[in-house]
């Protein structure tokens, strides 16, 4: 046992260092992996296991692009001109902007499982991490468009909400 934890309240000198490239570390992970999600587009209405392993996938890698963005805006908001900060947060909103896009396909379909089928999954515990979004997809099924249609539903009642508000 370290002496720096010998007793409680004990204070020990200590130098630390920031790395200035450790944030980025696993942009190269989340940005390889972000490639890999597309593949799952299609399965989420096979079983409760396809789902669960679609949206567990998708959400790890959403932790490591969500820590990579977020190095890279705390870097550029220590010094604003920093020309390497900003070229780091520049690569890391189109990392995230790339995996908005490469998980498209979830929201129209899962609005696309009936309803029986889908709260039939949400018994499942393995799903019970989701269960409060998948509620909430749920609660937006108001209508029969396919996955296709839904997408244009949904571009253009956001292009008219933007519209609106300028």
């Amino acid at each position: 046992r370290a002496s720096i934890f010998s007793e409680v309240g004990k204070k020990t000198e200590c130098f630390v260092r920031f790395s200035t490239v450790a944030g980025e570390r696993g942009a190269a992970d989340a940005e390889r992996e972000i490639g890999g999600l597309p593949a799952l587009a299609g399965t989420l209405g096979e079983s409760a296991a396809s789902l669960c392993r679609a949206l567990d996938t998708i959400n790890g890698v959403a932790r490591k692009a969500d820590l990579v963005v977020e190095y890279a805006f705390l870097k550029k908001a220590g010094d604003n001109s920093d020309s390497a900060a900003q070229e780091m947060e520049d690569r890391a909103i189109r990392l995230a902007v790339r995996l908005g896009a490469s998980v498209a396909f979830v929201e129209p379909e899962v609005l696309s499982i009936d309803e029986k089928t889908l709260a039939a999954y949400m018994e499942e515990p393995s799903l019970a991490t989701y269960r409060h979004y998948l509620e909430d997809r749920r609660s937006q099924q108001y209508h029969p468009f396919d996955s296709h249609q839904l997408i244009l539903v949904r571009f253009g009642a956001n292009r008219f909400v933007v519209e609106k508000k300028v």
